[in-house]
């Protein structure tokens, strides 16, 4: 692992390398005064890499380092994309993607009557130039910058996650993405196993929703939905994971990375740091 000069203080941002031509960047949230600044600072030099031949650049968020993707990612088109992204037992909203009044936010500057956008008398959300002008939606930002699959893993008996809920922390009856999974109207959604069929050696399932009305437009053939039950199985709710959150490095979960990269599995000693 090493960190990039151009992030410096309280913000991490560490990359290890996967082979010549892949990085995986791993995203971690300290307290900074503007972290999202300062990750949209290192941009102009990822694009650069990112025109090499073959080079490809993906990225894996975990718990709030999600909270920081959906900050940074461009509310309009950029030059820069990730090859894949991976959201670890993301710490946003489980609405981040879904198209739904809840899933927007006021834009900087603008005035508006209410804090969510007008629906019709069925509860969708009304597109017009209005919705464009005043209107953000995070989850179809996090796509634009990302070209291929958006990975999310998520674990329902993940406790940080339920904790978020506490009214002291502000988040009072908002689930997390990471915890609940694919819902609407907290209604939980299937996904099917078109990525990843459960079998006795890598016991999970992963997939695309078998219904895609419910999420926006944009990311809609983008999502991939895993459990991370295996995953967080791997280090325990009595070994390293006592709270089932922190099995993003997990030897299990490094290799499904890979495999989603298209990159072959590595041994257990070749993901020791």
């Amino acid at each position: 692992m090493r960190e990039p000069s151009a992030i410096q203080g309280k913000y991490r941002y560490a990359r290890k390398v996967l082979n010549a031509r892949t990085e995986l960047w791993w995203l971690n949230l300290e307290v900074s005064e503007s972290p999202q600044c300062k990750m949209r600072s290192i941009l102009p030099s990822l694009g650069k890499a990112n025109l090499a031949k073959d080079n490809k650049i993906a990225i894996m968020c975990h718990s709030m380092g999600n909270f920081l993707l959906k900050r940074f990612a461009p509310e309009e088109a950029d030059d820069f994309k990730f090859c894949a992204c991976f959201m670890v037992a993301a710490d946003v909203r489980s609405v981040t993607f879904t198209d739904c009044a809840e899933a927007y936010v006021k834009k900087k500057g603008v005035t508006v009557e209410s804090d969510k956008p007008p629906v019709d008398d069925k509860g969708h959300v009304i597109k017009d130039e209005n919705l464009e002008k005043n209107w953000d939606h995070d989850g179809a930002d996090i796509c634009r910058v990302v070209d291929g699959k958006i990975h999310i893993v998520h674990y329902y008996y993940d406790l940080a996650l339920l904790g978020r809920r506490i009214p002291v922390f502000g988040n009072t009856g908002r689930r997390a993405l990471g915890k609940v999974g694919p819902e609407f109207q907290y209604k939980p959604l299937v996904f099917n196993d078109d990525v990843h069929r459960k079998t006795t050696e890598e016991p999970y399932v992963s997939g695309h929703l078998t219904d895609e009305s419910s999420l926006h437009e944009k990311a809609k053939g983008k999502l991939v939905w895993t459990d991370g039950t295996y995953f967080h199985g791997e280090l325990g709710r009595f070994g390293s994971d006592p709270l089932g959150h922190s099995y993003q490095y997990g030897k299990a979960i490094c290799n499904y990375y890979l495999v989603a990269l298209g990159l072959p599995k590595v041994k257990p000693s070749d993901l020791k740091e």
